[in-house]
């Protein structure tokens, strides 16, 4: 048998316990374990014992016994001590600029205005109280807490080009000893007046969020209030940072704060180091292996929930996000815990067969696609989990509901549908979602509702070092929070997240486009069906669906067709000859589709700005979307030459 010593330090590591802690025959999921850390057991097991499982081989239900047969089996039928599939090394300049990983592309074309359900801004935004605060003290300790964070956190002086590259600044550019804090002294305001002016920063951080193509990737405000209290506020724009990061960027920015003279451990990596790594990847078989499964896939497909909309996603604007919330206290959280345990599914599962069960009565289908965010940390290196960078990525679920079942089954069916799906996810979320786009010659959103669960995940552990007392700036009471999110080409989002030992419920909407009613209603079903998941019966309780007969066809965006033939005139000569070199071939046709090539989003905003330095005209991102033929946007340009005066 494997050698169980070696699983037990695994198991220790990813959940954060001391060896001696870890009996043979508790199983993982009792431990505190979640299929989201099952992802991390299978890539140590693949790094230190050089087995390759599949995440649906491990079970959060085996116990150490169980997988350690597991392991032995597998390492039995096939080559052991494999070498991982890739390696994390330092660039040779650190300097230069690297490309965005799939989820940060798509956050930054989000910003970009044109596609459907974009936003100016793609962020998060919390704030939290402190008491006992030494007034006289605590907006110079946070800035030389945030000076210090800035130098040793190499992601918190990155910026975005305008064609969508990354890069690092020195930590001598100018602009990084200049860190962006603003304090707003509301310490002689009435109590009325200092939480209006609270909402004020709330709104505007809230809905506004820092942009790093002109400057840095967050910002950080101080509310001094009355009675030696304080609020702290924060945002980071999602393209740079995590829901991690921002965990990471809090403890540690309260940390400096409390003491200049604390030592971080230094990083010997940086972020670029680890997007190199990935954009390796893409080069093995077994990238290779998991978008051939997805591809195998694409006809069969479900389509995001049908929600009951009151406007069309492509009419609005939507100024920012709203957000509706539950907290669960500790005991509470205990025992949904326990009750999971006892049914031998994860709580993440079980959420996320609440909501899509719920969603399901709303539309009237029981096959649905759902859209995950996932922290998706790979352990390159030991830097990784301590590193402020933009790590994560989404992963497409297809589920199918039974049309009766106890909720039980159904939680379990749901189990091994997100196992299924999360086994291949060296392909992202993201590049499966461009896939099903061309497959179905469509530009809208395809995953617009998501589910994020941060239970059971190495989250929590940062809590460890979060401290009570944090000298000038007071003590933190991490109860007392309010947080944001804005995120493009998303209608509704759940997330389930740990705070101060309980847990929270929180669901993100584009309010314009609902009934308010709708989305009342909804989540008091969601909270309503995790809180009963404490009773046994619950379990038990018969969940009726309707049965839609199949896939539901997502309809076609039908557009008028070009003759086909070589491009025609100087403008299209030149445009096809971008885009053959852009797509590696010998000659374009002028019926072509931009996007039926290959091109996604990001493609198509750096080949705009490369025509427009050349033809001297660029149409808007927008103008593209509604002509991606190469003789269409041939035409915009043309159109756009002649109008010039």
């Amino acid at each position: 048998m494997t050698d169980i010593a070696e699983l037990t330090r695994i198991w220790a590591d990813v959940l954060e316990m001391s060896p001696a802690e870890i009996g043979e025959h508790v199983t993982f999921l009792s431990l505190g374990g979640d299929s989201l850390l099952v992802v991390r057991v299978a890539a140590l097991i693949r790094q230190r014992l050089g087995v390759r499982l599949a995440v649906t081989e491990i079970q959060p239900m085996h116990t150490l016994a169980e997988l350690g047969a597991l392991v032995s089996r597998s390492g039995s039928n096939g080559p052991t001590r494999q070498s991982p599939q890739i390696r994390l090394s330092r660039r040779q300049d650190p300097a230069a600029p690297f490309e965005l990983l799939p989820l940060q592309q798509a956050y930054f074309v989000g910003q970009q205005g044109a596609w459907e359900l974009s936003h100016d801004s793609a962020h998060y935004y919390i704030d939290f109280a402190l008491s006992e605060v030494d007034d006289d003290f605590a907006a110079e300790a946070l800035e030389d807490g945030l000076r210090q964070l800035i130098l040793h956190q190499p992601m918190l002086r990155a910026r975005i080009s305008d064609d969508g590259r990354q890069y690092i600044l020195p930590i001598d550019d100018p602009s990084v000893d200049s860190p962006p804090l603003q304090v707003h002294d509301l310490r002689t305001a009435s109590a009325v007046e200092a939480d209006a002016a609270v909402e004020r920063v709330r709104d505007e951080m809230g809905s506004v969020g820092p942009d790093p193509r002109h400057g840095p990737g967050f910002a950080v405000r101080l509310s001094l209030l009355p009675g030696s209290r304080a609020r702290v506020h924060i945002a980071l724009n999602l393209a740079l940072a995590d829901g991690w990061s921002a965990r990471i960027f809090m403890r540690d920015l309260l940390t400096l704060a409390a003491d200049p003279n604390a030592m971080l451990p230094p990083m010997l990596t940086d972020f670029g180091d680890y997007v190199d790594a990935m954009h390796r990847m893409r080069a093995t078989p077994e990238w290779q292996q998991d978008l051939d499964w997805w591809r195998r896939r694409l006809d069969t497909m479900p389509v995001a929930p049908a929600l009951p909309l009151v406007a069309e996603p492509s009419e609005i604007t939507a100024k920012s996000m709203g957000l509706r919330e539950r907290r669960f206290d500790p005991s509470q959280w205990a025992a949904l815990k326990e009750a999971c345990v006892r049914h031998e599914v994860t709580p993440s599962a079980a959420f996320t067969a609440v909501y899509a069960t719920t969603l399901a009565k709303l539309t009237g289908s029981r096959r649905l696609l759902i859209n995950t965010l996932q922290a998706n940390r790979r352990p390159l290196h030991p830097d990784v989990d301590r590193m402020i960078g933009a790590f994560s990525s989404t992963a497409l679920i297809p589920i199918e509901l039974p049309g009766r079942a106890e909720f039980g089954q159904a939680a379990k069916a749901v189990a091994e549908q997100m196992a299924e799906a999360l086994s291949h996810d060296l392909v992202s979320g993201v590049e499966v979602a461009r896939e099903l786009a061309r497959h179905r010659n469509t530009r809208r959103p395809i995953g617009p509702v998501v589910m994020q669960s941060a239970v059971g995940s190495m989250m929590t552990v940062l809590d460890e070092g979060m401290q009570a007392d944090y000298g000038p700036l007071g003590v933190l009471d991490e109860q007392d929070h309010h947080n944001r999110i804005r995120t493009p080409q998303v209608m509704l989002e759940l997330r389930a997240y740990e705070a101060a030992g309980g847990l929270v419920l929180s669901l993100a909407s584009i309010d314009e486009l609902f009934a308010p009613a709708v989305l009342d209603t909804l989540f008091a079903e969601l909270t309503g069906h995790v809180a009963d998941l404490v009773q046994v019966g619950a379990w038990g309780r018969i969940v009726e669906l309707t049965d839609d007969g199949g896939l539901v066809e997502s309809p076609q965006e039908h557009r008028a067709v070009t003759r086909p033939g070589p491009p025609r005139d100087g403008t299209e000569q030149r445009i096809a000859a971008v885009w053959a070199e852009i797509f590696a071939l010998s000659s374009v046709d002028r019926s072509a589709d931009f996007f039926q090539l290959g091109g996604d989003s990001l493609m198509a905003i750096r080949m705009l700005r490369r025509l427009g330095e050349e033809l001297g005209t660029m149409p808007s991102p927008g103008e593209f979307l509604g002509a991606p033929v190469l003789a269409d946007l041939a035409a915009l340009l043309d159109a756009a030459r002649a109008s010039r005066p």
